[in-house]
């Protein structure tokens, strides 16, 4: 897919993947957008780019999402790619932690992960099913695989994404859109 002007919407985009994708994409001439929580970097980021839309935006708040889908509404009445890219990990022994300090982690960690990326892609699908073509890449880890010892919630996060996707890439099958892959 040639993504010259075509309207993307990255998650995470102030670093790491993310931030690689972003720069890469506005180096091939795409409509770039990205949300992260920190005001700051999107602020540094956009003086960089002038061409780069940043909302700030945290995938852990229903509202947060809402608003930046209603924003991109607003702005394109389209998007032709969604990166679901944004993502957290904590590192610690399960067994060793404290029980409100686990759970607290467990929550962040799976509403950042996997249900802000549940939640932003139904929202996102009316938006997506306006251009002819249109996708949705979600950014998961081989750990989602082959677990690591100490990320007990990143990694079962991960492989939730994982069978989202695949389940979703099922769902799109079956509607009239077949535009989206």
């Amino acid at each position: 897919m040639n993504v010259e002007r075509k309207i993307i919407f990255i998650t995470g985009g102030t670093s790491g993947i993310g931030l690689e994708l972003t720069k890469l994409l506005l180096n091939k001439k795409a409509k770039v957008i990205i949300c992260g929580r920190d005001r700051q970097k999107l602020s540094e980021l956009q003086a960089q780019h002038s061409e780069l839309i940043t909302i700030q935006c945290d995938i852990s708040k229903t509202a947060d999402i809402q608003s930046a889908i209603y924003q991109i509404q607003q702005d394109f009445g389209r998007l032709d790619i969604l990166i679901n890219n944004a993502g957290i990990q904590y590192n610690y022994n399960f067994v060793e932690e404290k029980s409100e300090i686990v759970l607290e982690k467990t929550t962040t960690e799976m509403q950042i992960n996997f249900i802000g990326v549940v939640e932003l892609t139904k929202l996102a699908l009316p938006l997506l099913q306006k251009p002819k073509e249109a996708l949705i890449i979600n950014i998961t880890s081989i750990l989602a695989y082959s677990p690591k010892f100490n990320a007990p919630i990143y990694c079962p996060s991960k492989a939730a994404v994982h069978s989202f996707t695949e389940i979703l890439r099922h769902d799109l099958r079956s509607t009239k859109s077949k535009s989206l892959k």
